[in-house]
């Protein structure tokens, strides 16, 4: 990349970034796998060590993230859909080697059921069943069950959700159009394009904000992330190479917005600064991207505010799509 929340006696509101909940004693591990209710999930011992582990692995490769939570024994959501894109790609890569046999209809109808559980679906779309995630924060994807929770102490924390307004608007995917977002798109830019005599392609560039408390310095940031996402359809949607250009500039509270350069592990102020990034991408990636701290008490407050572009190596920049950057909290 380059750039230039007993038996449970009480569950959490979605809202809640600031976790409060009481510490299991006789604990010896930060986290550990139980059953509640008949329902695997992961348990943190208490606040610190839900903040320390989402602080590191915040800033984590996928994979490496991944590989923190393997060994547990469950299915967390991120291992839930990399289940599910190699189901859906199946279906589709058996169907386009003949197009002449009957549209897999009763597949994709068995493909939807079996996962909208635990993800999203385009509903304007029958070409594109591809599973979105339902989860906001992209960092708990990682420990979050299929049923949409993890623990904290003996306090349930059902993870934040999108509705299918916020992911899929009103239709960006009709066939037949090059269409892209305009710029009151919140916190999303999406652009679709039909090469010339060619196939479809999509690129999307999602942002999404998290509670972070620094384990080092112990300040409060939100953390950023931005989630890729790029496809090609043929016949039908599915995932897909290609090099993503996000172009953005925003202004965010306290020290400004700082972008992380995973090259050289550090953080550079790029406030209200134009900034590009160009990212490889194949089907949907999230990028650990930056943070914000807070503006001053007593009006503490977190913000960020901006624009941004996208287009890609096959999506000329004229069909570029557009979106708003926004956090207040």
């Amino acid at each position: 990349m380059t750039a230039c929340n007993n038996e449970m006696d009480s569950i959490l509101p979605e809202n809640n970034n600031n976790i409060q909940s009481r510490t299991i004693s006789n604990y010896s591990a930060d986290y550990q796998v139980i059953t509640h209710n008949g329902t695997l999930c992961l348990q943190f011992k208490n606040d610190s060590t839900y903040n320390e582990t989402i602080s590191k692995i915040s800033i984590l490769p996928e994979q490496e993230a991944n590989a923190m939570f393997a060994y547990l024994g469950f299915a967390n959501q991120q291992q839930i859909m990399a289940e599910a894109d190699k189901e859906q790609e199946a279906i589709v890569d058996n169907y386009e080697q003949d197009v002449t046999q009957a549209f897999p209809e009763q597949q994709i109808k068995d493909f939807k059921q079996k996962y909208q559980d635990v993800f999203l679906f385009n509903p304007y779309d029958k070409t594109d069943f591809i599973a979105n995630y339902k989860i906001k924060n992209s960092t708990q994807r990682f420990f979050t069950n299929r049923e949409g929770f993890f623990m904290i102490g003996d306090s349930i924390v059902y993870a934040p959700q999108y509705t299918s307004e916020e992911l899929f608007g009103n239709g960006i995917t009709t066939y037949g159009k090059n269409e892209a977002t305009d710029a009151n798109s919140m916190n999303k830019a999406e652009t679709k394009y039909q090469i010339p005599g060619g196939d479809y392609v999509k690129v999307r560039a999602i942002w999404s904000y998290s509670f972070v408390q620094d384990a080092t310095t112990r300040i409060n940031y939100q953390y950023i992330n931005i989630e890729y996402l790029s496809q090609k359809k043929k016949v039908l949607w599915k995932k897909h190479h290609a090099t993503i250009t996000l172009k953005f500039q925003a202004k965010a509270s306290g020290k400004g917005l700082e972008i992380y350069d995973m090259q050289h592990n550090i953080f550079r102020n790029e406030n209200d600064k134009p900034v590009t990034i160009k990212y490889d991408t194949y089907g949907k990636v999230n990028v650990f991207s930056g943070r914000f701290s807070s503006t001053s008490y007593p009006n503490t407050h977190y913000s960020i505010d901006g624009q941004m572009e996208i287009w890609s190596s096959e999506i000329p920049e004229s069909n570029k799509g557009l979106g708003k950057i926004y956090f207040y909290e």
